[in-house]
């Protein structure tokens, strides 16, 4: 019983050290992200020949941010129909909740 006490023990160790050691590197790269970032915005800054073209290098580091407006290709359709969340039936007969549907006389 000792022996697998101790077996467990080691185990949970190594579990808490594993999850610390990959926060730590998590928290690197998240760092390491950061700095690429601000570094690419501060060369678009300084080496982007005009504002259009500055504009254009930051919103392609931040693509969520873009809210640029783009025409649609097809206009919406403005008379279509909902779909219907039942089955259409022919006028004089029996409808699906009615107790003698899709029975054969």
């Amino acid at each position: 019983l000792d022996d697998v006490q101790e077996r467990f023990d080691n185990y949970q160790n190594e579990v808490v050290t594993h999850f610390n050691s990959t926060a730590n590197l998590v928290q690197k790269l998240s760092q390491s992200y950061q700095e690429v970032q601000e570094h690419l915005a501060e060369g678009a800054n300084r080496l982007a020949l005009d504002e259009q073209t500055r504009q254009r290098l930051l919103a392609a580091l931040h693509p969520e941010a873009n809210t640029i407006q783009r025409d649609r290709l097809t206009p919406p359709r403005t008379a279509a129909e909902p779909p219907k969340d039942y089955a259409p039936k022919m006028p004089n007969s029996p409808g699906m909740l009615d107790e003698h549907y899709g029975l054969k006389k």
